[in-house]
């Protein structure tokens, strides 16, 4: 079974999470974009749940769009609860940003956070993990 990565974005970060998916599938890794996975017809809300309990990671494209969006956070809170590495990309945003936030989990005050600019160490930290 591939290792998998269920992006969490909001919708306007779509085509930047679709770049990021196509980099993750360079790793050998899969990943879950509800763009591209869920089809008309589909149950929405269980295809999410099913792909984000099938995942090994979360990566949140954390912009100040995706901080107003409540799935956004409830993907983020589900994979925490379920104990799976919570990936965080800073998309418009610093880490200073994010803390001083009203509302942000004390959790992901805690989580080493990545700048898009520094997507290539995620990548590089991820095909690590896929070869093991």
């Amino acid at each position: 079974m591939a290792y998998s990565v269920f992006i969490s974005h909001a919708s306007v970060d779509k085509w930047v999470a679709g770049q990021i998916a196509k980099e993750i599938a360079a790793t050998g890794a899969e990943s879950f974009l509800d763009s591209r996975a869920i089809e008309t017809g589909d149950h929405i809300d269980e295809q999410l749940r099913t792909a984000l309990n099938e995942a090994d990671e979360l990566l949140v494209v954390l912009s100040p769009a995706a901080l107003e969006r409540p799935y956004v956070w409830i993907e983020i809170g589900v994979a925490w609860g379920r104990g799976k590495r919570i990936v965080g990309i800073l998309h418009g945003l610093t880490t200073s940003d994010l803390a001083a936030r009203d509302g942000t989990p004390a959790f992901m005050k805690g989580v080493l956070l990545r700048d898009i600019n520094q997507l290539n160490q995620y990548l590089e930290e991820l095909t690590r993990r896929v070869r093991r």
